[in-house]
């Protein structure tokens, strides 16, 4: 059981004016194979819509959100006004140091440049650093 909460629901946000290289249902599984398998209380889902609206469907009333720098902090605090008139608190989390300066649209340049023979190898495992914090979009 994840020691966050009771229940934890990670969501995987499908943006259809974003062009990722996985569908929401492809990242949902990988991400949800990043958690142990004795954590039974998290739920990892793609979803198409307001984070909002997800928590009321299923009884969540707290949003934690992964902040990296000023800008997003800037677009959160807009989306977590929003998500409080709707009764849900947004919690803000900030990035480690050494992740905050990640987003998709480098790890997608970094792709670009690499070998195209042979398998890509993730990084993120049970064991390792990043597995030591939840997801960017924890909803509990």
């Amino acid at each position: 059981m994840s020691a966050l909460s009771d229940a934890e629901h990670h969501l995987v946000a499908v943006n259809n004016e974003k062009r990722p290289t996985k569908t929401g249902a492809e990242r949902a599984l990988d991400i949800r194979a990043t958690v142990p398998a004795d954590w039974g209380n998290v739920t990892v889902a793609a979803w198409n819509g307001l984070t909002a609206a997800y928590c009321q469907q299923h009884g969540a009333g707290v949003i934690i959100r992964g902040v990296r720098n000023a800008i997003d902090a800037v677009r959160e605090c807009q989306l977590a006004a929003m998500n409080e008139t709707l009764g849900i608190t947004t919690l803000f989390m900030p990035a480690r140091p050494e992740l905050a300066t990640i987003s998709s649209t480098a790890v997608r340049a970094a792709a670009a440049d690499l070998p195209q023979e042979g398998p890509l190898v993730s990084t993120v495992g049970r064991d390792s650093p990043a597995h030591t914090h939840p997801p960017e979009s924890a909803i509990r």
